[in-house]
């Protein structure tokens, strides 16, 4: 942190406020996004998404501490969205005794998130460009997914979205919304 305010010029109580807002905007968006989830689930995702993007655009190019408060908080809301709808998912998804097994595994990921993650995160303050750097590595990770999200959301052809996943080098398998027989494409 000490490092975040010295690049950025700002006093360290300044930064200690980007990951209250961040906390802050997830916990609030939460109930908005769950109200949203009863509209669409591929809509409040793409949406949530979109959030977590434009933040992680913010702060990458952030100069000032108050854009990067403004960019944890667009992050955070896009959490609270992917939370919450990650939830509701998981509710649609499973029965009720595989559901908490589910719940788990999700869980986990979190409990493996938030350790590995802050420490990730000083090794790149320590060694390298503090955000620009490890926010890159997370655009990485959003494009692909904003990708899918988006297709989904507009509806387009499975064979388009087959075609971009085997551009990108990725595998998921996806409903085959042409076949009544309910059989998945792989790509």
């Amino acid at each position: 942190m000490q490092k975040i305010a010295n690049d950025l010029d700002a006093h360290v109580t300044a930064i200690y406020w980007c990951g209250t807002s961040y906390v802050i905007c997830s916990a609030l968006f939460q109930p908005i996004f769950a109200t949203l989830a009863a509209l669409g689930r591929k809509v409040s995702t793409f949406i949530a998404i979109t959030f977590i993007l434009l933040g992680s655009i913010l702060c990458a190019v952030a100069h000032s501490v108050s854009i990067l408060i403004i960019g944890r908080c667009l992050q955070g809301i896009g959490s609270g969205g992917v939370t919450v709808v990650t939830r509701v998912l998981l509710a649609d998804l499973f029965e009720r005794d595989n559901r908490v097994m589910m719940s788990g595994f999700i869980g986990l990921t979190w409990v493996i998130g938030t350790t590995c993650g802050p420490l990730m995160g000083g090794g790149f303050a320590s060694r390298a460009s503090w955000v620009r750097h490890s926010v890159y590595l997370s655009l990485g990770n959003i494009w692909p997914t904003l990708t899918n999200a988006a297709m989904d959301v507009l509806d387009q052809s499975s064979s388009l979205r087959i075609q971009l996943c085997h551009n990108l080098g990725f595998g998921a398998t996806y409903p085959n919304k042409g076949n009544i027989h309910g059989s998945h494409t792989t790509c």
